[in-house]
């Protein structure tokens, strides 16, 4: 399945998820994100999505350190059943500066 980055400051990019990826799953029922300071590479898979309709594997869209998760998600999975705003579907921080 296909994300988004955002550049952020000081080599470090944002994975998106685009909402179009949750609406076809319908109800998320949990998230399985990578490890704060686990190293990842490009097209990995990294991230599992789960829902009562399928299971979906997420694959990097960069390579990079992973400095940082959305713990909001992580802890609530089921916001991104209602979540439309971009800000809401991010996974995770990658510092690129490898």
């Amino acid at each position: 399945m296909d994300t988004w980055i955002k550049q952020l400051e000081d080599g470090k990019v944002r994975v998106l998820l685009p909402s179009s990826i949750v609406q076809d799953l319908e109800e998320v029922v949990g998230l399985l994100l990578p490890s704060v300071d686990s190293h990842i590479e490009k097209d990995e898979e990294v991230v599992v999505i789960e829902s009562m309709k399928a299971a979906i594997d997420i694959t990097s869209p960069a390579k990079g350190r992973v400095v940082s998760v959305n713990e909001k998600l992580l802890q609530s999975p089921e916001l991104l059943n209602s979540s439309t705003l971009d800000e809401e579907l991010w996974l995770y921080d990658l510092d690129q500066g490898l």
